[in-house]
C-alpha cells in the first residue's frame, strides 16, 4: 500500500513538469535583437560572443542588460536553446556559444568560491584564538 502512495505522488509530480520554452514564455525583442547580432558574428571567437552579451544595451540607457553573471548564464542557455531549436547543432557558433557558456560558469563558480571564503573563513585553531572580539 506504501508503494501505491508513492507512485502515485510520482505521477502527480510528473503531470506538473512542463518543458523549458513554454516556462521561458515567449522571447523578448531585446533577446532577438541579441539573438541577430550573435547569428552575425559566426566568424568571432568566444571572447567577442561574451564581450558583446556582457555590454549589451538594456534599451532603457540604464547600461547593460546582463550585468550579473546569473542574466548571463539565463541568456547564454537561451541562446544555445534556440540555436538548437534552429537545427544549429552543428553550427560553429553552437561550438562557440559552449564556450562562452564554460567560460560563465566558470566564472559563476569563481564568485560563489570567493563568496564562500569571505562569509566562511577556514581559519585553523591557532589563527581563531588570536582573534580579538
Amino acid at each position: 500500500m506504501r508503494i501505491e502512495g508513492v507512485v502515485q505522488g510520482v505521477l502527480q509530480a510528473a503531470e506538473v513538469v512542463q518543458p523549458l520554452a513554454s516556462r521561458m514564455g515567449p522571447a523578448s525583442e531585446a533577446f532577438d535583437d541579441l539573438y541577430r547580432q550573435l547569428r552575425s558574428m559566426d566568424g568571432q571567437g568566444a571572447a567577442a560572443l561574451y564581450q558583446c552579451i556582457r555590454e549589451w544595451p538594456d534599451g532603457q540607457g540604464g547600461g547593460s542588460a546582463y550585468r550579473t553573471v546569473a542574466a548571463q548564464m539565463a541568456v547564454v542557455l537561451q541562446v544555445l536553446q534556440q540555436l538548437k531549436a534552429d537545427g544549429l547543432e552543428d553550427d560553429p557558433l553552437y561550438q562557440k556559444m559552449l564556450g562562452v557558456n564554460s567560460r560563465v560558469f566558470g566564472l559563476e563558480l569563481q564568485m560563489k568560491a570567493f563568496l564562500q571564503q569571505a562569509m566562511n573563513p577556514q581559519w585553523d585553531e591557532d589563527s581563531r584564538e588570536a582573534v580579538e572580539w
